[in-house]
């Protein structure tokens, strides 16, 4: 049976889908899938070893069903669009990354966001058929706003980047006289981004074919660029760095690249299409990309009744063999977090994705994960539930409080731990889930250990893993 529905994220071999069904599935990567496309696929492509499908409960993915309609009435109402009327296409990057395609005015015929943040900044905006510099200008304003772009940042840097349209028959013409045209568009659209408080424009000429494999890559053109040129001075620089990592970073690590002793250049390497399609290692910056934890905000209120606390005054877990740091071994994990909620909010987040850095299966039933925290409130007064667990059911993971008595970066942890599951080598796995007080007060989250006010996915050694109760990855508090 054909189903259909929208990229939200790839990771590696696997694309996560947002389905006309309004589910999330997990499914086979193909070579030209990109963030935001919408594709069609079987229950064969579904990934997943027991072939079940991974469904968010309706508290889950209802806040994010508007967001998705709406990106489906964009997606097919390009498909009406004469490609001839097509003249170009803009990529911004703040961090969320969002391209716009241009008529030959220069107005814009449609605006795809390239991220989940891309999502975020442009739901709510009316762009269309506005000049392409006053929607740029506006969706910068708005990154400021809603903290995409803070006051304290040392650079405030806007990536610009731009390509035409080959298919138009203009460009077929009289390619220079595009070139120049489009140019001059960017040009401008930098000169009315440098005019606002103290933001940094840098722009970018992408060919046609150059944007073609940004797309295959997931990433905007301006990212890919980089890529390339950061890729000709220094060949160790990685393309799964370039996912997460910020413009100001990408940026400021070229410059210093540039300006460092020595000749450190190499001939320009041949990009291959399908980057990381062996393994799904990522970065320790960032997306920014999608994750699954990088879905809007769900309530904490599960739809379905969760998996709760069995008792109410647990004793720890079995002793843990557990030096300060963690050890290297055939079996190891790593943990990525990030949580994109106030310090101060009803809920903790302890979402967070987990990679098989070994060489060998993992089974998930010998697997414990720690979230470090500071409460006073006592083990029993709080709750948590769990909304999304990529190898199973929500039910497989099953989570308590501890004390934690003699420290003083912590004095409490939450304990993850799981019924079912494997973690094949090279592999990662999602969990989505927070707690909660009982009586929905406030947490004070600022000291806590574990917490990791970031817009994006960061390795995160200050979440514990275990296995068979040895310390593979993180560091416990003090």
């Amino acid at each position: 049976m054909n189903k259909m529905g929208i990229v939200y994220e790839i990771q590696g071999k696997k694309a996560i889908v947002f389905t006309t069904d309004s589910e999330f599935v997990i499914i086979h990567r193909r070579k030209d899938m990109c963030v935001g496309q919408q594709v069609s696929f079987e229950n064969e492509d579904i990934y997943n070893v027991n072939r079940r499908r991974f469904i968010y409960t309706a508290a889950a993915f209802s806040s994010v069903a508007a967001v998705f309609v709406v990106m489906f009435l964009y997606f097919q109402s390009s498909f009406l669009r004469s490609t001839d009327n097509i003249y170009g296409y803009i990529d911004i990057d703040i961090n969320p990354s969002v391209e716009l395609v241009i008529d030959e005015n220069y107005r814009v015929l449609e605006v795809k966001p390239l991220n989940k943040d891309g999502v975020r900044l442009t739901e709510g905006l009316n762009l269309e058929s506005k000049k392409v510099e006053s929607v740029v200008a506006e969706l910068v304003r708005k990154s400021m706003d809603i903290g995409f772009i803070k006051a304290e940042d040392d650079r405030k840097i806007i990536l610009i980047s731009g390509a035409l349209n080959d298919k138009r028959s203009q460009y077929k013409s009289g390619r220079e006289d595009e070139e120049d045209k489009l140019s001059r568009l960017l040009d401008n659209i930098k000169s009315e981004v440098d005019m606002m408080d103290n933001v940094e424009g840098h722009i970018i000429m992408a060919t046609p074919e150059e944007r073609k494999d940004a797309s295959e890559y997931g990433l905007s053109m301006g990212r890919y660029c980089l890529y390339l040129e950061t890729q000709e001075l220094d060949n160790s620089v990685t393309v799964d760095e370039i996912y997460e990592m910020s413009v100001t970073d990408m940026i400021e690590k070229l410059e210093q690249i540039k300006t460092a002793p020595g000749d450190m250049s190499s001939p320009k390497p041949q990009v291959a299409k399908t980057p990381a399609e062996e393994t799904v290692q990522m970065p320790s910056e960032p997306v920014q990309q999608p994750t699954m934890s990088e879905l809007p905000e769900v309530s904490p209120y599960p739809s379905e009744t969760p998996t709760t606390i069995d008792e109410k005054t647990p004793q720890p877990s079995n002793a843990v063999e557990s030096p300060k740091h963690s050890e290297g071994g055939s079996k190891g994990l790593k943990i990525q977090h990030y949580s994109n909620k106030p310090y101060d909010s009803q809920g903790v987040e302890f979402s967070f994705r987990m990679y098989n850095t070994g060489n060998e299966a993992i089974d998930l039933k010998d697997v414990k994960v720690r979230y470090y925290f500071k409460e006073e409130l006592s083990v029993d007064e709080m709750n948590w539930a769990v909304y999304f667990y990529s190898l199973g059911s929500e039910k497989d993971v099953q989570c308590r409080f501890y004390d934690l008595p003699g420290k003083t970066e912590a004095n409490k942890y939450l304990e993850i731990t799981f019924k079912a599951g494997t973690l094949l080598p090279n592999d990662v796995m999602y969990i989505t889930g927070e707690f909660y007080q009982n009586d929905w007060g406030r947490f004070e989250q600022r000291d806590d250990y574990s917490y990791n006010p970031s817009n994006s996915y960061t390795d995160w050694k200050k979440m514990t893993a275990y296995i068979s109760n040895r310390l593979v990855w993180g560091s416990e508090p003090n």
